[in-house]
């Protein structure tokens, strides 16, 4: 069921025509995850869940603030929705709740914070308009996710924050996406997610979660 809501508040995000819908939709599947990375009663996933609901609903505050603001200082307004929907998606220089949250959820859970969950922050970065001030962010955000995904997984010796790190790096690639074109990103997306699903069923399979069992 909660799986359900969730895909609903991706597309309501999505297919939204205002930011008060978008933000709508992104509480439906903020709200709809948070009990799905809280089915045991495992003091990783309880912590996990306390931080994604904190960095989220943070994101989200910003978010509806920014754009209740739309009409008084657009410019103001869009580089704080942009740097909003960063946090959402764990990307550089915002990333340092991501890897902590990857590595408390099981597999199938970081299966989704990893894939589903970037949807809709990229769709919303995809619909606004870019000025200088937004392109110089987005990159400079892709910039740093490039280096903090390279650096950030030497030495770690646990799969899935190796992933979650693997995962920042990727998101430098679709930010650049973006700025080329919906297509590009999309099928970027695509890609990596369909990679990084067989990578995750592969190590879900085996039991796998440092360096030490492959």
């Amino acid at each position: 069921f909660f799986f359900i809501t969730l895909l609903a508040g991706t597309t309501l995000s999505i297919s939204s025509s205002s930011w008060f819908g978008a933000w709508l939709g992104l509480e439906l599947n903020l709200l709809s995850f948070i009990p799905l990375i809280t089915t045991k009663l495992c003091p990783y996933l309880a912590e996990a869940a306390i931080k994604y609901f904190l960095i989220q609903a943070l994101a989200s505050t910003v978010l509806i603030m920014s754009a209740s603001t739309f009409l008084y200082a657009q410019s103001v307004s869009h580089v704080m929705i942009l740097l909003s929907l960063l946090l959402k998606l764990g990307a550089a220089p915002f990333h340092f709740w991501f890897p902590q949250v990857t590595e408390g959820l099981s597999w199938p859970q970081a299966f989704i914070l990893l894939t589903i969950q970037k949807l809709a922050p990229m769709f919303l970065i995809s619909y606004l308009t870019f000025s200088g001030n937004l392109m110089s962010i987005i990159m400079i955000s892709a910039l740093l996710s490039s280096l903090v995904g390279a650096l950030g997984g030497l030495n770690v010796m646990k799969l899935r924050k190796l992933m979650a790190f693997s995962s920042i790096n990727h998101m430098s690639w679709m930010l650049v996406g973006i700025y080329m074109g919906d297509i590009y990103w999309l099928t970027y997306f695509t890609f990596y997610s369909l990679v990084s699903g067989s990578v995750i069923m592969l190590l879900f399979t085996t039991h796998s979660s440092t360096v030490s069992n492959l």
